[in-house]
């Protein structure tokens, strides 16, 4: 079963079939707004969800493995989502058979997508509205990333999202010591935005995610099944 599948629910369904906002990318109809204010605050995952970086990341991993001789597609790349950067490397190589160094290959991946790509990053406009529309209403957000901080401040900080998010709400990998799928992250940003899972609604664009956001019993709306969100796999 899918993402999109697994997380239905009311406030999904109707963020995903608004006539309205599906003709503008940065508009929040009243009834959208309606949906927000049932929730005290909404909670965003980064990478592929607020930021289009996912394509630049695909292309860091790629140049790390290519040295490697390591397989990594582009679909098992979108599939893995979510996943820590060290785990994926990890189970490359032990389902590859390749004898790699984890950290060294962590390490330079970070690397070619700092010199590469990390200030070539665009917002996702069609996810960020809501972010907006939400500091409009002042209901409070919060970010809930896999990703390390310093990458994840300097794309919300470049595309100029940093100020709407609190920065004691915005939860990175160093934060939490299980990672997605685990609820670890989630449950810490709410209570950095002092409410429990159940008042917030949660944006994520991979399959681990959402599993976080229900795990951590909050509302799921999973991005690449709302209008006018960049196709992938």
């Amino acid at each position: 079963m899918g993402a999109a599948q697994t997380c239905e629910n009311e406030a999904f369904r109707a963020l995903r079939e608004c006539a309205v906002c599906a003709l503008n990318e940065h508009q929040v109809c009243d009834s959208c707004c309606a949906v927000l204010k049932r929730f005290d605050a909404l909670v965003f995952d980064c990478d592929g969800t607020l930021v289009d970086s996912m394509p630049m990341h695909f292309e860091s991993f790629q140049e790390v493995c290519r040295e490697f001789g390591l397989d990594f597609s582009e679909q098992r790349f979108y599939e893995l989502g979510g996943v820590p950067v060290d785990t994926i490397f990890e189970r490359l190589g032990r389902e590859q058979g390749v004898n790699i160094d984890v950290q060294r290959c962590v390490a330079m991946k970070n690397e070619v997508f700092h010199r590469t790509f990390i200030h070539n990053v665009t917002e996702i406009a069609c996810v960020t509205r809501y972010a907006r529309a939400a500091l409009q209403m002042g209901i409070p957000c919060g970010v809930c990333s896999g990703s390390e901080r310093r990458d994840v401040l300097t794309e919300l900080r470049d595309t100029g999202l940093l100020e709407l998010f609190a920065d004691d709400a915005i939860v990175t990998r160093e934060d939490v010591k299980h990672g997605k799928p685990a609820p670890d992250p989630y449950l810490l940003a709410a209570d950095r935005l002092g409410v429990s899972g159940k008042q917030c609604i949660a944006f994520e664009d991979s399959h681990g995610g959402v599993s976080s956001i229900m795990a951590a019993h909050m509302c799921p709306v999973y991005v690449p099944d709302l209008h006018l969100y960049p196709r992938r796999y």
